[in-house]
């Protein structure tokens, strides 16, 4: 994984026609699948949701799951 995407996910956040967007989408999960980058989605420069790899998700529900039982 990419210690530094890690830290810093990628931003994107630009408007585009439908076309350029997926292809946008392309680029992206490539980006994520590939070199394991966290890629954060704006919308009028808010943060609205993120792609991150399987393997982030699946040690987020680890956590997730361990906190319930804990409590």
């Amino acid at each position: 994984m990419n210690t530094a995407s890690a830290k810093r996910p990628a931003r994107v956040g630009r408007g585009s026609r439908a076309q350029k967007g997926s292809q946008e989408w392309v680029e992206i999960l490539d980006r994520v699948v590939s070199n394991g980058e966290r890629v954060i989605l704006r919308r009028r420069s808010k943060k609205i949701a993120a792609v991150v790899p399987i393997e982030d998700l699946k040690r987020l529900e680890e956590l997730e799951d361990r906190q319930d039982v804990e409590h």
